[in-house]
């Protein structure tokens, strides 16, 4: 293998190893997953919190019907005083004529407050069920994301491995020299080797001398005389 056939496939590996680090660390981080989490537990405080809500409305709901019944006895026992035929006083018939229609107010008030109390709960336990759904079916996909996570951590761990193992590999194949410059060359681009293509330098799109050129294919080192990167020409 030429010389810069090896710095290329050097370039290239190390680009590899770059993009698995930058997926390990993805998936190390588990930014995703952490939204999720945080996600569920909101859904289970809500489902809690919805809990406490209905064990309140029911309570009130029974506060309610006891109240509901109390004002139905008390104002079936005002209409039995009432229409009775025991009381003979225009005066305290009045009375009676005026408690009887606020007690039938307030039972039907009574009653409207019961029936929001009715609908608000069908509403909380609705919104329960939905909740504790949705906490269950997230619950269930972190779960396998969380595996999944893992999985993936253990493959891109395996890929870095290997990838390093290969970098070594073919370091150790060139010589001092040629990597400063390779290193060299890396602190000031992005991609220090660059494959010629009919001539031009794809590094920087300029035509490469065919003196250049020659030197290449004997299989000496060469650099482009306008981005100064190690030039590769493939067979």
């Amino acid at each position: 293998m030429k010389i810069t056939e090896q710095l290329w496939r050097l370039q290239e590996l190390e680009e590899q190893l770059k993009e698995a680090n930058s997926q390990k660390k993805i998936f190390v981080g588990g930014k995703e997953i952490q939204g999720n989490i945080q996600e569920h537990k909101n859904l289970k405080r809500q489902y809690e919190e919805t809990k406490l809500s209905i064990d309140t409305k029911k309570i009130d709901i029974k506060r309610l019907e006891q109240l509901l019944e109390d004002m139905n006895a008390k104002k079936e026992e005002n209409r039995g005083n009432l229409y009775g035929g025991k009381i003979n006083d225009l005066k305290q018939l009045g009375i009676l004529l005026k408690d009887q229609e606020k007690m039938e107010a307030e039972v039907s008030e009574i009653e409207k407050e019961l029936l929001r109390a009715i609908e608000l709960l069908e509403e909380y336990e609705k919104n329960s069920e939905e909740t504790y759904d949705g906490e269950r079916k997230l619950g269930s996909q972190i779960k396998k994301m969380l595996s999944d996570r893992q999985k993936n951590i253990e493959t891109v761990e395996k890929t870095v491995e290997d990838l390093t193992h290969q970098i070594e590999e073919i370091k150790a194949l060139i010589s001092k020299k040629e990597m400063e410059l390779y290193e060299y060359i890396k602190t000031r681009k992005n991609r220090p080797v660059a494959q010629i293509n009919e001539d031009i330098c794809t590094g920087c799109n300029m035509d490469v001398p065919l003196m250049t050129i020659t030197l290449l294919r004997k299989g000496e080192i060469a650099t482009c005389d306008n981005c100064g990167r190690i030039l590769h020409k493939s067979e």
